[in-house]
């Protein structure tokens, strides 16, 4: 028998959803089996599938046999191997990191990412997370290129990841980047606004100058901070979060970011050598126009973050 308190990170959580979570290694046909035989339970009354737990309810789930126990993710990187985590802020909430270059936000089981250097971090405290309570797994709350380094948040809890992830569809968490483009942008500041189609095979976007079917709408504001010969130091905002976004929408106006193997220019980088993509997340606004439930108080904070290349 397998036994779980439930706590608030999991308080609404369809019953299925929570097993399917809490015991991976069943698999979704195994768990909708133990549902059809009444083996999960809180006390002696059998749950339904679609019923939404409460906090502080014990669940009871009687798996068909002894079950194995799951590898923990990241096991296979070497964690003595891995560099230290870069902490960039943190709360009982969030946990901002500082991503290098290079590196993915996400990974899968056994790959080295952001997500499970964060989650390796927390369990090594002891803080709850699902290497602790078999339930809720810290997550990002958003990605980032693995070309782009940067700010990229964790979120500790589920209220936390859900009032986040709230606020950055309603455009109420800012997000700002520093590049090194070639050329001048003109205007020197201004707003880009694109239709990008993303090819999935070639793991592209491509800037379309009228609406299609899978085209979705990019915008872009920037401004041009200084000039380095033929380079410039922008800083861009984006309003909405397309995939490689800022990256595809300089580069189809001429101007490719300092390199940018997908969709610079060889020839271009060349005689400055860059060792890394010149496209770095340096501030998190949290400019809330509505109530931010867990992540109320964070109204008006600004995290930032400028690696010295860009630094005015």
């Amino acid at each position: 028998m397998n036994r779980f308190v439930i706590g608030p990170n999991d308080a609404g959580r369809r019953a299925d959803r929570f097993v399917a979570k809490a015991l991976p290694h069943l698999g979704a046909h195994t768990v909708q089996a133990l549902f059809r035989k009444k083996d999960v339970k809180i006390g002696r009354r059998p749950l339904k599938p679609a019923e939404h737990l409460q906090e502080g309810a014990v669940l009871l789930v009687y798996p068909p046999a002894a079950l194995p126990v799951p590898a923990r993710e990241g096991a296979d990187v070497g964690e003595a191997a891995l560099p230290p985590v870069d902490t960039a802020y943190e709360d009982d909430n969030l946990l901002i990191l500082w991503k290098p270059p290079g590196l993915l936000s996400q990974g899968a089981p056994g790959q080295d990412s952001l997500e499970g250097r964060g989650r390796r971090l927390l369990a090594r405290r002891g803080e709850p997370c699902a290497e602790t309570d078999g339930t809720f797994a810290p997550s990002l709350c958003h990605r980032l290129d693995r070309c782009t380094e940067g700010l990229c948040v964790m979120a500790k809890n589920a209220p936390a990841l859900r009032d986040f992830t709230e606020r950055l569809r309603g455009r109420e968490i800012r997000k700002f980047y520093r590049c090194l483009v070639h050329g001048k942008p003109r205007p020197p500041r201004g707003e880009m606004e694109d239709f990008l189609f993303k090819d999935s095979q070639k793991r592209m976007v491509y800037v379309k100058p009228a609406r299609e079917p899978g085209a979705k709408t990019a915008v872009t504001r920037y401004a041009a901070l200084s000039e380095r010969g033929p380079l410039t130091l922008v800083e861009a905002e984006i309003v909405t979060g397309r995939t490689h976004q800022i990256r595809a929408q300089f580069a189809s106006r001429g101007h490719p970011i300092l390199g940018d193997g997908k969709y610079g220019s060889l020839r271009a980088d060349k005689p400055f050598a860059p060792a890394r993509t010149a496209l770095c997340a340096v501030r998190l606004e949290f400019a809330f126009g509505s109530e931010a439930g867990a992540l109320e108080y964070l109204r008006g904070r600004v995290i930032e973050r400028y690696p010295d290349w860009a630094r005015e």
